[in-house]
């Protein structure tokens, strides 16, 4: 690389570029604007446009930083994409999205078409026709807002909260819109200009293969990346693990000539979804940010070329405010149809204005394309000029959005001790139970259905019967021990001493029952499988609950068969217990992300604390980690007014906490514990391979006994209401 006839070496450039961005960037922030146009200004400084200290030719070399960033800075958006927090938002979204995209393309199609007729910048043989492609492609290219640019103004006000994250999700959408909209008005623009051929079907294929490919290998980077951290415990490991399969999602998309933007934003959505949400690759990808994010933006202004913007006129300035008109008023539009606060869509409207990035992409593709030839030149000066007024204004817009929000503001989060570990699970004892000392369970008078208790083991039968009776009593049902036996019939079952275990568990379930002060139901089923088994005797005692288990130790492939099965077909909710050592049940610890999830265990609480005995609950809402003060306070505030939660017989505490892995958090809860109480909203089947299953990570990180209500979370809510315990 040379400027005039000195080498430049490459590490003395990037030093250049990190330097005086650096500078630019604290003299920007002193003059309340974005650091961001202080990187740009810095490099246009440097650049072409400024002193030429970097030549075009220079940058050819600098790319591979620039692409780095991006696909980091799409990874962090996909963290934004928690489909449980969106899902409130649902509406919102398909509201303002299609509004502001539809208005903006096409208001910059219309201003476009009109004004390149009435300017003479085209052909007069072929004014209208080629107008029309102009104003479609640059259309197209207008819905997009920069990723890059609105991240980085994000992170540097410390935003969170509704806003910010309605903001953060139509960005992700435009992205999306922008690259389908490109696809079609790139085959009908070809028509245009140089009539029907055969790449026409190739660019209507275009958006399904970019969309579509992208999700698909961001998707499967994610869920490799997640299932390899969550087995580290060292900071610096994470980091270097999330980096390498990173930078491989976004290479390999470049290499497949796929969006890199939404294989990272694929990429953090598969993280951020999976059940036990750990977030930590995250945070350790953020400390990694600011010297790329530095890089890219000031390679970014020396992209910037001012004799392009001249060039392209009159034309540019009609197009920016076309662009303006509809993120704007489309956003605006957008708000008021989803009933948002009033300025909210004025707000998310200028929030959407930066522009940079994946449009400096597709004016690429234009530029390469040789059907085109005839409106190159002004597409490809279009795009380029409108995208240094917008990177120029977007950011202050931006940050002024963010502060009227009143969600702009650094939040600061203490860092994980390096080399912080989950607690290591002690060494199990011997199941068994602490002696009842509280008052006799008296058995209802009239009794409504059963409750099931699968007993299979010696070593959990007094647990499961312990809390099989508890349960029943809660339900004023009748408590039901269950053996499942597989022989052929009955007579074999007796006359080849296969009765034996049976019995053995009998007795120890009759001699637990006893110590409560209540009786119980034995029940032997003839079937198949245990599953078989369990689901009739089920059916033919109208049973409100099915109870069974096993010790932590064991996690036998066979009992996960039987939990899946028995929560997809059984008419009543599934308790599974994971047991260890002596089973204590008064300091209970229920941790949720949801309502929903709140709402699963309910039951189950009432039934345990209905017993007269001490108990003590412990309410845990686990939010998401960009979660402002305000929400997270609301959020533990919200709880006291749920139903049930006052009219549960236990002393109760709650707290809401944002947090980076949730099996970490549950974790450090738990040592202070007996027993914890979870919904389990993780399916069964390839949707269970994929995200994984929370109560599982929590029983291998924890040495606690858990109890984890499986087949609820998508029954009827009038019938779980019905099963409540009276």
């Amino acid at each position: 690389m040379t400027t005039g006839n000195a080498e430049i070496d490459l590490i003395f450039v990037l030093s250049l570029l990190l330097a005086f961005g650096f500078a630019l960037a604290r003299l920007a922030k002193l003059a309340r604007l974005p650091e961001v146009t202080g990187y740009l200004v810095a490099g246009i400084i440097l650049g072409p446009s400024g002193f030429e200290l970097i030549t075009r030719e220079m940058l050819d070399d600098l790319t591979v930083f620039m692409n780095m960033a991006i696909v980091l800075i799409a990874f962090s958006i996909g963290e934004g994409c928690d489909l449980r927090q969106l899902k409130p938002l649902a509406k919102v979204l398909w509201r303002i999205s299609p509004v502001e995209v539809g208005l903006t393309f096409i208001l910059s199609t219309a201003a476009l078409a009109i004004g390149a007729v009435y300017l003479g910048l085209l052909d007069p043989a072929h004014a209208l026709p080629h107008a029309l492609a102009v104003g479609l492609i640059c259309a197209a290219v207008a819905t997009e807002t920069s990723a890059p640019v609105t991240m980085a103004v994000v992170r540097e006000c410390g935003a969170a909260g509704a806003l910010t994250r309605i903001l953060t999700s139509l960005m992700v959408l435009n992205s999306v819109a922008t690259i389908i909209f490109f696809g079609a008005a790139m085959a009908v623009a070809q028509v245009l200009v140089g009539g029907w051929d055969d790449e026409f079907l190739g660019s209507i294929a275009f958006p399904f293969y970019h969309v579509v490919g992208a999700l698909i290998v961001g998707f499967v980077a994610g869920i490799v990346c997640d299932i390899i951290v969550h087995r580290l415990t060292r900071r610096s490991d994470v980091l270097i693990v999330a980096l390498a399969t990173i930078f491989f999602c976004g290479g390999l998309a470049f290499q497949l000539g796929l969006s890199a933007i939404l294989a990272g934003v694929g990429a953090g959505i598969a993280v951020v979804n999976r059940d036990r949400r750990d977030v930590r690759a995250f945070s350790a990808t953020k400390d990694f940010d600011p010297p790329l994010y530095a890089l890219f933006f000031t390679l970014a202004g020396v992209g910037v070329f001012l004799d392009e913007l001249v060039s392209a006129g009159l034309l540019v300035i009609i197009f920016v405010i076309a662009r303006m008109a509809g993120k704007v008023g489309g956003a605006m539009i957008g708000a008021r149809w989803a009933g948002l606060r009033a300025g909210w869509g004025k707000m998310l409207g200028s929030g959407l204005l930066a522009q940079a990035g994946l449009s400096i992409s597709l004016a690429v593709l234009v530029a390469q394309d040789p059907d085109l030839q005839p409106i190159q030149a002004l597409v490809v000066n279009l795009i380029i000029a409108s995208n240094i007024i917008n990177v120029t204004i977007g950011p202050p817009l931006t940050r002024l959005a963010l502060i009227r929000s009143g969600e702009a503001r650094a939040i600061e989060r203490e860092e994980e001790a390096e080399g912080a570990a989950l607690p290591e699970p002690q060494e199990e004892l011997i199941i068994d139970t602490v002696p009842w000392v509280w008052p006799k369970l008296q058995s209802a008078e009239e009794t409504s259905g059963s409750v099931v208790i699968g007993l299979g083991h010696p070593q959990t039968a007094p647990a499961l019967t312990r809390i099989g009776v508890m349960l029943a009593y809660g339900y004023r049902a009748e408590p039901t021990a269950v053996y499942v036996s597989r022989t052929s019939s009955p007579e074999n079952f007796w006359a080849y001493a296969h009765d034996q275990d049976a019995l053995g568990l009998f007795r120890v379930a009759d001699q637990e029952a006893e110590k409560m002060g209540s009786s119980i139901v034995t029940e032997v089923a003839f079937e198949e499988d245990v599953t078989s088994g369990l689901l009739k005797v089920a059916r033919e005692e109208d049973a409100r609950l099915i109870l069974i288990g096993q010790t932590k130790r064991q996690q036998e492939e066979q009992f996960s068969r039987v939990v899946s099965r028995l929560s997809t077909e059984a008419a009543c909710p599934v308790v599974v217990a994971q047991l260890t050592g002596p089973l204590h049940t008064e300091r209970i610890l229920v941790p949720f992300a949801d309502e929903d999830e709140y709402r699963g265990v309910l039951p189950i609480l009432r039934a345990l604390t209905a017993t007269g005995s001490d108990h003590s609950i412990t309410f845990l809402r686990m939010m998401p980690l960009d979660s402002a003060p305000s929400e997270v306070d609301e959020a533990e505030e919200e709880i006291a007014k749920w139903p049930g939660y006052r009219e549960l017989s236990a002393e109760t505490s709650r707290k809401a906490v944002t947090v980076e892995s949730r099996v970490q958090e549950i974790a450090r809860e738990a040592e202070e514990q007996d027993l914890i109480v979870m919904a389990s909203s993780a399916p069964s089947g390839l949707r269970r391979m994929l995200f994984g299953s929370l109560p599982d990570d929590v029983a291998e990180a924890t040495h606690t006994s858990m109890l984890v209500v499986a087949g609820i979370m998508g029954a009827d809510r009038t019938e779980l209401d019905n099963q409540d315990p009276t």
